[in-house]
């Protein structure tokens, strides 16, 4: 036997630069500050020059700053304007593979405006409050007048902003402050401060930032594994967080890489770690470590080597369907309908305003084979009207759902999501798995002799009691001969 190895490394494609947001162009009053801002991308990672009125120029980086972030966004910062900074800004991205260019115009106004009546500043229509999710841009902008046009300071809670992260501007007209990556911190009321010769004006409105980003949470942790020598092992859990968290796999608290025989894979919250071929080596702990800007979290598992493995499943019960609340008017039947899936097969029982249910004549409980698990009242009187709760359990644990019955009205009811009856189903999606029916198709139409259409009707549940999807199938066959 022999064999060979060799090393293969891929790496970004060569790409000229190119502009994916041009600078726009601005106008701002003499003694403000303004920004000029664009995005470009580009292999290698441009540099950026600049041209001022057709000539080469370097911002001072004191009153005007250049920057470049590693997103590709790139512009100028002029913390004060001066009639001089009036003109045309060209901005020149390059690298290896070629440039690009993108134009913007800087036109400064005098504070005050000629031929019109000297006046105190106010604000043309109030500071309105304002809402934004976590990391997303905090703008607020509002129209002011006053002549000479005011100066402006922004405090919030009525401290000082911190300049570094808050962008202030105003051009006469507008005025405002933008926080490019808001957080939680920045909730808040500003206050905006207009001053000029004739008097003051002070604007308040209320920010808040909402809180979107969460640690990473394991809903499914790692399992533990009994397994063959020789044979594959998987590690699978299901972590959620917002942003994505970075997945990290270790072994005995060393990193794992993926290589021949180890395999990581990701599909939605699911992660994966397969190793294939097992050896007596492979046995230990296992970790996965899920990371993101708001913390870090972890889940473990074990890997044993054994002669034998028991293959009989032992699942906990898991709701595929919940029951969903349900609008009657007095007399007619209802019906409450779950669908639940566990090794070995659950046990189940509903309660009425937490009491426990018992079948009658006219309430009828019923469990098929398939995992249907359903409450049918022939009929709904008065006393009806309350919560019902399903719980389900075997020896590896239990789960319950509730619903409501009402009697339909002309008030709006809360109910509950059709999404969130079939958050059960969420693993069957993820695995590719087929997802079960609650019954057997029902064929309500077929093909007549004589007719040149197929026409067939399949429920999920029942046709007189749930909604059904009507399936129609073009094919033309051939008419019988009369």
């Amino acid at each position: 036997d022999c064999e060979t190895s060799c090393t293969v490394t891929v790496t970004q494609a060569m790409e000229e630069p190119k502009f994916t947001s041009l600078l726009r162009s601005a106008k701002a009053v003499e003694g403000s500050p303004i920004k000029l801002e664009g995005k470009m991308v580009g292999h290698p990672q441009p540099e950026v020059k600049w041209m001022y009125n057709d000539q080469e120029w370097e911002p001072d980086n004191n009153r005007i700053k250049q920057f470049v972030n590693p997103d590709g966004t790139f512009g100028l910062v002029f913390e004060s304007t001066t009639g001089d900074d009036k003109g045309a800004y060209v901005a020149i991205a390059y690298n290896s593979e070629g440039t690009a260019r993108s134009l913007a115009n800087i036109a400064i106004k005098t504070r005050m405006k000629e031929g019109v009546e000297k006046s105190s500043p106010s604000f043309a229509r109030p500071l309105g409050d304002i809402s934004v999710d976590e990391g997303m841009k905090l703008r607020i902008t509002t129209p002011i007048r006053g002549n000479p046009i005011p100066e402006f300071s922004w405090t919030k809670d009525g401290k000082p902003i911190d300049a570094s992260r808050c962008h202030f501007f105003s051009d006469g007209e507008l005025i405002g402050l933008e926080i490019v990556d808001a957080n939680v911190g920045d909730t808040g009321a500003y206050e905006c401060h207009l001053t000029n010769d004739q008097g003051t004006c002070t604007g308040v409105c209320n920010a808040e930032v909402k809180k979107v980003y969460s640690a990473p949470l394991f809903s499914k942790p790692l399992n533990n594994i009994k397994q063959l020598l020789n044979c594959d092992a998987k590690f699978v859990c299901e972590v959620g967080c917002n942003p994505r968290p970075e997945i990290s796999w270790f072994f005995n608290g060393e990193a794992v890489e993926e290589d021949a025989r180890h395999k990581i894979k990701t599909n939605g919250m699911c992660r994966m770690l397969m190793i294939k071929k097992l050896k007596e080596s492979d046995v230990g702990s296992y970790t996965c470590v899920a990371k993101n800007q708001e913390g870090t979290t972890e889940s473990r598992g074990s890997l044993e080597i054994v002669e034998f493995v028991e293959r009989g499943r032992n699942d906990a019960p898991e709701f595929l369907k919940k029951i969903g609340d349900e609008m009657v008017f007095r007399g007619m039947a209802a019906r409450f309908t779950a669908l639940v899936t566990g090794t070995p097969e659950p046990e189940f029982e509903f309660f009425f305003n937490n009491k426990p249910m018992f079948p009658t004549d006219r309430i009828h409980i019923v469990q098929e084979r398939t995992g249907l698990i359903r409450l049918s009242m022939a009929y709904v009187e008065e006393s009806d009207i309350g919560m019902y709760r399903l719980r389900v359990w075997n020896k590896h644990g239990e789960a319950t759902c509730e619903a409501r019955l009402v009697y339909d009205g002309l008030e709006v009811q809360p109910g509950q999501t059709l999404g969130n009856l079939y958050q059960g189903f969420e693993k069957y999606t993820i695995g590719g798995l087929p997802m079960p029916l609650p019954d057997k198709p029902l064929i309500c139409q077929c093909l007549i002799p004589g007719y040149s259409h197929l026409e067939a009707c399949y429920s999920l549940l029942d046709l007189i009691y749930a909604p059904y999807y009507m399936v129609r199938n073009g094919l033309e066959l051939p008419r019988r001969a009369s």
